[in-house]
């Protein structure tokens, strides 16, 4: 109701209306100060408070982008896990031994790499 009544006030004043944004939030700022012990802290003494700040703090949501930049961050996770294994001499005599057996268009087998390679990429 507060908020409803203060963007209700806000909309009466236009110029001031699109360079603030209201939120009704908990003072998250006790957990800046070096008194919090988090065994005795409790969240319901967290009085809450009236964050005033500018107009585009809440943003529309970017599903390709975001989607993108994880599929990104999953494929760099299984890159950096494959590539400890490679700088291994007999594993990475083995991998091209597969990569010449993939050069001379017959069937490679890395299922030993990736058994070996998924323990860690659950890890990340």
């Amino acid at each position: 109701e507060l908020i409803e009544a203060i963007d209700k006030q806000l909309t009466k004043y236009p110029n001031l209306a699109d360079k603030l944004s209201v939120l009704y939030t908990n003072d998250f700022t006790v957990f800046a100060s070096t008194e919090v012990e988090s065994d005795e802290f409790n969240f319901d003494d967290v009085e809450p408070i009236l964050y005033v700040t500018g107009p585009n703090i809440v943003r529309e949501p970017r599903r390709v982008l975001l989607s993108l930049t994880s599929a990104l961050g999953i494929a760099s996770s299984w890159y950096l896990s494959l590539y400890p294994f490679l700088l291994n001499p007999a594993l990475s005599k083995r991998v091209d031994e597969q990569l010449a057996l993939a050069d001379a268009n017959m069937t490679p087998d890395l299922t030993w790499l990736t058994d070996l390679s998924l323990p860690l990429f659950t890890t990340f």
